[in-house]
């Protein structure tokens, strides 16, 4: 009973205090940053700590940046130094702002009767176009003139999201470790650190930089969002591990060894940006050097009589190149520009199918010791784990 006397005649003393240490016009002056600020008063709450509770708060950038609960309550570090403060920790529900009302608040164009030093909240609604992007928890942190330093998400483990002003802009940065983008889920990153921008038209990346599969990924991407969302991007690949990467693309390894690089344009467009992972269409070209394929039996393509099916075994070359057209759900089409294996050589054109069917048709050339050679046109049939090669 005692205790509970106690702890009720601190938190009455804490209640007080707090209220002691409001400018004397209001808890919650009127301009901020140069900006009106309106809100309707609903005394003291116990949540989290003794704060001052307000509800309905808009501060009134061109378009308004509104928070349904805020929890108010003195920087008491900065109190126990100064003896006094102006300076305010808050806390948050949602907190619902287009980007350029935050780029705003980068900016201090009036008087500010208060600081705040941290707004921490439970979601963040971003006003893109006409859509809605809704983020988990965060804190925003403000610079000791109390204007907006920027705003850290921690969307997953290890997935950080930061928003910063700089120059009346919003600018975006972006790093992890460890993670799997949904729109190329063939793609691990190790690695992964981007800058860009957001705007109330969408979010930008104009300098990515990453590594995965033992090689480097960078590019650019762009997001435009209105009354849908729609991606564009280009991305180079560079020399990473061949076989990982097929097998994660067609579910095997179709080629023994080699190192990938690759230069490819991303599109895509949908009404989320979950249906926007799902509706990817992409081309581009590619290169893979000092490779194997496994059960493609060119050479013996070219050597026996015919007809019939070739043999299999490992073709070796030194490098394989030609360009690729592929979208969510549909089959990838391969031209082949030249597979330079030596004296062996090869080009054509292929379809893999959803189920890892090959359809398609591989004109080869061998070149003899005594000056001669052979040419040859062989389709090509059987599975991208099984290749088969026909004589005709």
């Amino acid at each position: 009973m005692l205790k509970r006397s106690v702890l009720t005649l601190m938190t009455i003393a804490l209640l007080a205090l707090t209220a002691s240490l409001r400018p004397a016009e209001a808890a919650m002056p009127t301009s901020w940053l140069g900006l009106s600020v309106t809100y309707i008063e609903d005394g003291y709450s116990l949540r989290p700590a003794p704060s001052k509770f307000v509800r309905e708060l808009k501060v009134h950038t061109p378009d308004p940046v509104s928070i349904n609960k805020l929890w108010i309550k003195p920087d008491w570090a900065d109190w126990i130094l100064g003896g006094k403060t102006n300076r305010y920790k808050m806390e948050a529900d949602e907190v619902v702002a287009r980007p350029s009302a935050l780029a705003r608040m980068g900016s201090n164009e009036g008087k500010t009767d208060y600081k705040v030093t941290s707004l921490r909240f439970a979601h963040l609604k971003l006003l893109l176009g006409n859509k809605t992007i809704s983020l988990p928890a965060g804190e925003m942190s403000f610079a000791e003139d109390g204007t907006l330093a920027g705003v850290q998400i921690e969307l997953e483990p290890h997935l950080l999201f930061d928003l910063r002003p700089q120059d009346g802009k919003l600018q975006l940065l972006f790093s992890t470790s460890g993670w799997k983008w949904n729109v190329l889920p063939a793609l691990n990153f190790d690695q992964i650190s981007a800058t860009g921008g957001m705007d109330d038209d969408g979010f930008y990346f104009d300098k990515i930089g990453a590594t995965g599969l033992g090689g480097a990924i960078e590019g650019r991407l762009r997001v435009a969002v209105s009354d849908d969302f729609a991606l564009e991007g280009d991305l180079h690949l560079g020399k990473l591990n061949a076989p990982s990467l097929l097998a994660k693309f067609f579910g095997n390894q179709p080629v023994q060894q080699g190192l990938l690089s690759a230069d490819f344009k991303l599109s895509a467009r949908g009404a989320s940006m979950a249906e926007l992972a799902s509706q990817v269409s992409s081309k581009g070209s590619f290169m893979i050097q000092s490779g194997a394929i496994e059960r493609f039996g060119l050479l013996e393509g070219l050597r026996l009589p015919g007809p019939g099916l070739a043999g299999g075994g490992l073709t070796k070359f030194q490098k394989l190149d030609g360009s690729f057209s592929w979208a969510t759900g549909k089959p990838v089409s391969i031209v082949l520009r030249n597979l330079d294996g030596g004296a062996l050589q090869a080009s054509g054109a292929f379809v893999i199918q959803n189920d890892g069917s090959l359809r398609g048709n591989i004109s080869g050339a061998l070149s003899l010791p005594n000056g001669g050679g052979k040419l040859r046109a062989l389709s090509l049939r059987g599975t991208v784990k099984a290749p088969e090669l026909f004589i005709p």
